[in-house]
């Protein structure tokens, strides 16, 4: 019951979703210099080892992440309670349901975050059919890390502007918006870790909590707003 609520809230951000990850597909292109960080993606380390050719296909993957990760954030985020696409959600017959806050909370954000990997996952496997059918090879292993990455900035990024959302009117919340625009150097620099040839522990620990405590601020406050 609760995964068909929330696909019930989410329908109208899902088509908004498809549509933004077209539109970012076809006008957001490379060379995706928010990768280098001051040295060019060939003489990367990762660049050395696969070739120039290889890594500005892993390029071509690992920077759409950052406008597929605000498409999603705009498009996916809510904590049960509203969405920018519902300003006022149907919060009486949400408390109807025999589920905690905190489990409400927490799997709206796991249906948010599934919805985007399916979407990540589809696009990908499309994406190395088209390099394959052009005789271009993909780093697969490079790819997929920083698809796992990529993950781990998406579920904070949603988490807090389903925050967001949740405290402040619709017309305010989109300021969170420039709040997303703000991690756009830090998330660039996590999943452009395969370049460096790392593991980027610290910042990845810095989302986590920055997940943690945006979880636990939504479910602070629609308490206190007895929701």
């Amino acid at each position: 019951m609760i995964w068909y609520r929330h696909w019930v809230e989410m329908r109208l951000g899902v088509l908004v979703f498809a549509g933004l990850c077209m539109w970012m597909g076809v006008s957001v292109l490379g060379p995706w210099h928010s990768l280098e960080f001051g040295q060019p993606l060939p003489l990367t380390p990762l660049g050395q080892a696969i070739g120039a050719e290889e890594v500005l296909v892993w390029a071509e993957f690992a920077g759409r992440i950052l406008p597929f990760s605000l498409a999603a954030s705009l498009a996916l985020s809510g904590a049960g309670f509203r969405t920018f696409y519902m300003p006022v959600a149907p919060v009486v017959y949400t408390l109807t349901l025999p589920i905690s806050r905190t489990r409400l909370i927490w799997t709206r954000l796991a249906a948010g975050l599934g919805v985007a990997c399916v979407g990540a996952t589809v696009l990908t496997a499309g994406g190395v059919v088209w390099f394959t059918m052009r005789g271009q090879t993909v780093p697969i292993a490079e790819v997929l890390q920083s698809l796992v990455l990529g993950v781990v900035v998406l579920a904070a990024m949603l988490a807090i502007m389903s925050a967001v959302i949740t405290a402040l009117p619709t017309a305010w919340a989109f300021l969170g918006i420039l709040g997303v625009l703000a991690l756009a150097i830090p998330n660039s620099y996590v999943v452009s870790a395969p370049a460096r040839g790392d593991v980027p522990w610290l910042a990845v620990g810095g989302y986590v909590i920055a997940l943690v405590a945006a979880m636990l601020f939504t479910l602070s406050y629609v308490r206190a707003r007895e929701y």
